[in-house]
């Protein structure tokens, strides 16, 4: 089975929403055939965003952006975090290693590795890092059940 023609694509009301996922499944999403940074989760369910909760493993600073390392327990993520001189961006500033953080973002390949361009970035407690568990594997369970027709 292929994947849905574009034109269905704004009728899965997964696809307008960041979805919640482990990294272990933005690692095994499938790239789109047809539309760049695109993906597909269960092979029918078009994903762009995503937000992936995790332990900050390694930080990067750079002059124009920030590249975070996040493990979730299921896999290891690639994060960045484009600067862009606003006061929000000096808030990230504050993370450090070992922190449990929540990442909202766009999936990307790059250079053929799987990563996120993140929009939004914040620390979490243990309970919201476990809430992020349970909502995402509910996400994963819905979107990988056989359709009913």
């Amino acid at each position: 089975m292929g994947e849905p023609a574009v034109y269905e694509w704004g009728a899965d009301p997964i696809f307008h929403t960041h979805a919640r996922l482990l990294i272990c499944h933005v690692l095994q999403l499938k790239p789109s055939a047809h539309v760049p940074r695109t993906f597909f989760l269960g092979g029918t369910h078009p994903i762009r965003k995503a937000v992936c909760c995790g332990v900050l493993t390694s930080v990067a600073v750079r002059e124009k952006q920030t590249v975070y390392e996040v493990d979730d327990g299921t896999g290891t993520l690639t994060c960045t975090y484009w600067h862009n001189n606003t006061p929000e961006a000096d808030a990230n500033n504050s993370l450090d290693l070992a922190d449990s953080v929540m990442l909202w973002g766009i999936i990307n390949d790059y250079r053929g590795v799987r990563q996120m361009t993140v929009n939004l970035l914040c620390k979490v407690s243990p309970t919201q890092e476990c809430v992020h568990w349970m909502e995402a594997m509910h996400v994963y369970k819905t979107c990988n059940q056989p359709s009913r027709k």
